[in-house]
């Protein structure tokens, strides 16, 4: 019944992204950068601003789930992309690499708006104790920040995709 929504499987492909091109193997710098930071930066915004406020919650909740439905719409884009490039039999490895990458890490990032939904309307619907409401208030910050890293790097990785289809016509 679970395993219906069971998204360990989207994490993991997620985290499988975040490696060395040339060795294949994870990188630390990359951990670091997407899941490290993110915590040190939202310790420090917990510290200066502990509370989410409502007018803060509606903007978060309307601009994450803008962003949740625009990023649906590129994973079938991206979609399309493999199966076109299946039908033309023009499949380079590392092109199919980056797609199936962009692919991941826009269901991570879709994975990330839901959660950051799901804890902004928590948040918003409940009253809850000083320290609840701070670890709220740290995992959103959190998760936005990374939310945003995750989306800089499907933005990057389009860019190459792209950038390379329109060089090889």
């Amino acid at each position: 019944m679970l395993a219906k929504i069971n998204v360990r499987g989207i994490v993991a492909d997620h985290i499988q992204t975040l490696r060395a091109y040339d060795t294949g193997k994870t990188s630390w710098p990359d951990l670091v950068l997407f899941l490290l930071v993110p915590l040190l930066i939202a310790a420090l915004l917990v510290r200066v601003l502990p509370s989410l406020t409502p007018d803060f919650v509606r903007i978060l909740a309307t601009s994450l789930s803008i962003f949740a439905a625009l990023l649906f719409n590129l994973n079938a884009l991206m979609y399309g992309i493999v199966i076109r490039r299946n039908e033309e039999h023009r499949r380079g490895p590392l092109r199919q690499q980056v797609i199936q990458e962009i692919y991941n890490n826009v269901a991570f990032c879709i994975l990330i708006a839901v959660v950051t939904l799901a804890l902004l309307l928590m948040n918003f619907f409940i009253m809850c104790s000083h320290w609840l409401a701070l670890g709220i208030a740290l995992l959103v910050y959190y998760l936005v920040g990374v939310f945003m890293l995750t989306l800089l790097m499907v933005l990057k990785r389009i860019h190459v995709l792209l950038r390379h289809e329109a060089t090889e016509t």
